[in-house]
């Protein structure tokens, strides 16, 4: 009997004991105080180096904001003559100058020729130089009116020289050379006679022929005695018209006051 008792009662204890809540077991928590003085620690990063340091002000740098501009389209008036259109090409105005001319701002007609010299050139010389091509452009404007004088000239083999009361003397070579001198240099003493049926040149053309090889070589000997006459001179932009007025012809030196190439006779 005791036994059985004893049976009952191991029996109701486990019944119990299975009947029982069970115990929970909590994970170990950290130390509050030490929590709180960890959030109160600052905690500095690592300095960057020179890379970071781009990498952080490319980073920060602001995206420019580009706004479209608006454009207010106006429709453009053209005054004019319109040809037609091509193919595949705007249409553009075509305006007559014609229509203009004689209005403010109208282009201004071009004189074909230039303006003819101030000064005229002296009819004594004639019209036969005048028509030698290019010659005249050669000479330019007349640079005064003519002047005559009472002079004298002489003959050579190839040429001939001209004197003026003021001095001056021309040695000519036609279709050559030609040369002045203001006045004739001292005459000096000349051991050599002229072939037979020329002259040596005396008084200022001998002077001046006997001072220069050049004025001897282009001129050669006096044909005949000097002889007197009217000269007439016209001072060009680039040269001079002298007629001869003994012999009645014209030559024209272009060139330097002294030097140069002259044309004619005419």
């Amino acid at each position: 009997m005791k036994r059985q008792i004893a049976g009952w009662c191991s029996l109701v204890l486990l019944a119990l004991a299975a009947c029982a809540p069970a115990v929970q077991t909590s994970a170990p928590t950290a130390d509050p105080s030490t929590f709180a003085r960890r959030l109160a620690t600052v905690e500095l990063p690592p300095t960057p180096d020179d890379a970071g340091w781009r990498a952080t002000q490319i980073a920060a740098r602001p995206s420019p904001t580009f706004n479209a501009p608006t454009l207010a389209i106006t429709p453009t008036i053209y005054i004019g003559t319109f040809l037609g259109v091509e193919a595949d090409e705007p249409s553009l105005p075509v305006v007559d100058p014609a229509l203009f001319m004689g209005s403010p701002g109208a282009p201004t007609p071009v004189a074909p020729e230039l303006a003819a010299c101030s000064a005229p050139v002296d009819p004594v010389f004639g019209a036969a130089w005048d028509e030698q091509a290019g010659l005249s452009a050669q000479l330019g404007c007349p640079a005064e009116p003519s002047t005559q004088a009472q002079g004298s000239s002489q003959v050579f083999e190839r040429g001939l020289m001209v004197f003026v009361p003021s001095g001056d003397i021309w040695a000519i070579q036609p279709n050559g050379p030609y040369w002045r001198v203001a006045q004739a240099p001292d005459d000096q003493a000349w051991d050599t006679s002229a072939p037979e049926g020329l002259l040596i040149p005396s008084l200022g053309f001998g002077a001046t022929w006997k001072s220069s090889s050049a004025i001897r070589d282009g001129l050669g000997f006096a044909r005949a005695n000097e002889a007197g006459g009217t000269m007439t001179i016209q001072r060009f932009d680039r040269g001079v018209l002298l007629r001869d007025g003994a012999s009645g012809v014209t030559y024209a030196l272009v060139g330097e006051r002294d030097s140069g190439i002259a044309f004619g006779p005419f």
